[in-house]
């Protein structure tokens, strides 16, 4: 028997899934700097099949109190912070 798991992407949008947040981790030169709180972009991926490179196009702080200057061209996971189910699904 074959069992099927849901990306979590498609369980947000199907909102069976309360999730309570997304934060960004933020590498530069393959080093962690910090991670932020951010919204939820649909057009991006979850996790790390989401890394990407990204232009800052202002300057971050990041919650190890690190400052990130704008321009600078860093390495990018979205992740969400937790949730809970709404409905069985």
């Amino acid at each position: 028997m074959e069992k099927y798991y849901k990306p979590l992407s498609e369980i947000v949008e199907a909102s069976t899934y309360e999730v309570f947040g997304f934060y960004k981790e933020i590498h530069l030169d393959n080093r962690f700097m910090g991670s932020f709180l951010c919204e939820y972009d649909p057009t991006k991926k979850i996790g790390y099949a989401g890394r990407c490179l990204e232009v800052l196009p202002e300057d971050v702080y990041t919650d190890k109190k690190i400052r990130v200057k704008k321009s600078q061209q860093v390495s990018t996971i979205m992740y969400p912070l937790c949730g809970s189910v709404k409905k069985k699904i």
